[in-house]
């Protein structure tokens, strides 16, 4: 009877995310003029359901210390390449497939905090914090050079969430004074110049929408221009004729409400909910903590981006380039999500 209740359990999540990628895919067709992307969000789409559905379950091996390190190793190592040699010094092109390493390293970043912390009661001593300050320093370090903000927000809010319940009192002081320090050297010595324009932009957004602020102000055209039924299909002028920029990737939601409106908006958010709900009922099915830590690690990613790139959207944040999970153009941040999603069906399997 369990057997299959995660069985169809599983089958659940699997359709909710189809229909978020089948979403995605009918968006890009209908902001497609010249580019024909939502033909490489097809064959995204079908190879992430042959991983989810057909793949051999390797939970075993996804904990064991020296596979950990060796994926560790190889992911810096790409993101090294991409930083040298990249498009962006972000992506690496294969073949017709432009892969960025960032994405896969946040599967890496969640099995380490998650195996290291499943060992751990309660971390009292500084040296002991300092383990995860140091893992926390490497991902940032990749982020900062790749000038990925929007990723160095996902790895800052899965460490957070993760490792503050397990640190006593006097080391969340020190913690939340590290934090004021670090957002302090960061505005003043680490941001960048275009960094700052976006979060002054956000802060005085009709400061000029004809330089920095013209994406934002794009942004909330497109969104609120749809109405709630949305103008239809292959009808969104703002998309398809390109007055909004990285309408297929940082702003694929704004292009989806402006075609279908408020009410396909409500239905996606819909979606993100059901999936949210079937994700937290599969923890039943998780016996050992550290597996149980690594779906919890997965959760505040995929909220922490979907929370992200919707606000942005409606202009409640800055812009800083962050994927809709499962929706938004590209292949890299899809499988990544697709193979966390496979590691958690597998450790769910475990247990019968």
């Amino acid at each position: 009877m369990l057997i299959y209740f995660t069985k169809e359990l599983k089958f659940k999540i699997i359709v909710i995310v189809s229909f978020i990628l089948l979403f995605s895919i009918i968006t890009l067709f209908s902001i497609s003029v010249r580019e024909k992307l939502y033909l490489k969000q097809i064959i995204f789409f079908l190879f992430s359901i042959i991983f989810l559905i057909f793949l051999k379950n390797f939970s075993y091996i996804y904990f064991k210390k020296n596979f950990l390190y060796l994926i560790f190793v190889l992911v810096i190592f790409l993101n090294f390449l991409a930083f040298l040699f990249g498009f962006k010094k972000a992506w690496l092109k294969i073949y017709f497939f432009n892969f960025q390493p960032i994405e896969f390293a946040k599967i890496i970043f969640v099995l380490i905090l998650s195996r290291e912390l499943a060992y751990q009661k309660e971390i009292k001593k500084i040296l002991s914090f300092l383990k995860y300050i140091f893992i926390i320093f490497i991902f940032s370090f990749l982020c900062y050079l790749q000038n990925d903000f929007g990723s160095l927000l996902v790895f800052l809010s899965i460490w957070f969430f993760l490792v503050f319940p397990y640190l006593n009192f006097k080391i969340k002081i020190f913690l939340i004074s590290l934090i004021l320090i670090f957002f302090l050297v960061f505005w003043f010595f680490i941001a960048k110049d275009y960094q700052k324009e976006r979060i002054l932009n956000f802060i005085y957004p009709e400061k000029d929408i004809f330089s920095g602020g013209y994406n934002a102000f794009e942004s909330k055209t497109t969104f609120g221009s749809g109405g709630f039924f949305g103008k239809g299909f292959k009808k969104g002028y703002q998309s398809i004729y390109g007055f909004l920029p990285s309408a297929p990737t940082d702003f694929l939601l704004a292009s989806f409400v402006e075609h279908f409106g408020y009410f396909g908006c409500l239905i996606l958010i819909f979606l993100y909910i059901l999936f949210w709900t079937q994700l937290e009922k599969l923890k039943d099915f998780l016996k050992e903590t550290k597996e149980i830590l690594f779906l919890k690690g997965f959760k505040i990613w995929i909220f922490t981006q979907f929370t992200i790139n919707s606000l942005m959207n409606v202009g409640l944040l800055p812009i800083i380039g962050l994927p809709l999970p499962f929706f938004s153009y590209g292949g890299s941040h899809i499988l990544a999500e697709i193979l966390a999603l496979k590691i958690i069906f597998d450790f769910s399997n475990k247990k019968f």
